[in-house]
């Protein structure tokens, strides 16, 4: 599966009302292409202030690898717009909350690290 912004906002929506009461902003959805760095990326926009979650699509997704990025990412930006911390323990106590209830209540289970997911094949030259 290639990640696109159409399905990440139509998830994004879907879960911002499961899980986090609507009170997260939509971000801006950035797609990128790197085989060494990392799955996916919350950021605020030092400009405007304005929320970006970055998806990397070198990696072979599938619709629940997808979707549990995502969600990760947007632990983040609860934490970090809602809840107001913005400190150097990015998956401290405060992540690994939302982490254990999302399992609970969805059983979707959030990793910490994308390390096990694959990349996708490269295309040979001939």
């Amino acid at each position: 599966m290639t990640a696109t912004k159409e399905f990440l906002i139509g998830q994004f929506n879907i879960f911002n009302e499961k899980i986090f009461n609507n009170k997260l902003s939509m971000p801006t959805f950035n797609l990128f292409t790197s085989r060494s760095g990392p799955v996916g990326m919350f950021r605020i926009n030092k400009k405007n202030g304005k929320p970006k979650i970055w998806i990397n699509n070198s990696i072979e997704w599938t619709e629940e690898t997808l979707i549990s990025t995502l969600i990760h990412e947007m632990i983040h930006q609860y934490i970090r717009t809602v809840i107001g911390y913005n400190g150097f323990i990015s998956h401290g106590w405060r992540f690994l909350k939302y982490k254990w209830k999302i399992k609970r209540q969805l059983g979707i289970k959030i990793t910490i690290s994308g390390k096990n997911l694959p990349y996708k094949k490269r295309k040979s030259v001939k």
